[in-house]
């Protein structure tokens, strides 16, 4: 889900008690350092990579190369939220939006 689901669900939540509401904000942050730890440059993940590469080739990598996978990580993640957040509009117009 994207934002509009996950403001959806934390509304849900806190609509069934603390308990709940604790619990999916658990797992929200849970899913947040998932995605976070994946290679992707822009990410921590990815940060954690290049110190890897640099760390078996014994010096880093390429400022040019570093910059042309910054740019290809930001272009994934940005591709990424507009995809999530396209999911949420189209899903809202088929229920034909309950707010």
């Amino acid at each position: 889900m994207g934002p509009i689901g996950i403001i959806e669900w934390a509304i849900n939540s806190a609509d069934q008690g603390t308990a709940k509401l604790l619990l999916f904000l658990t797992l929200l942050s849970a899913n947040l350092a998932v995605i976070n730890s994946l290679p992707i440059p822009v990410l921590d993940g990815g940060h954690l990579a290049l110190l890897v590469y640099e760390g078996v080739r014994g010096k880093p990598a390429n400022e040019h190369v570093q910059t042309v996978l910054a740019y290809i990580g930001l272009i994934l993640i940005l591709a990424l939220m507009f995809w999530v957040c396209g999911l949420d509009v189209f899903r809202l117009v088929a229920s034909g939006c309950r707010w």
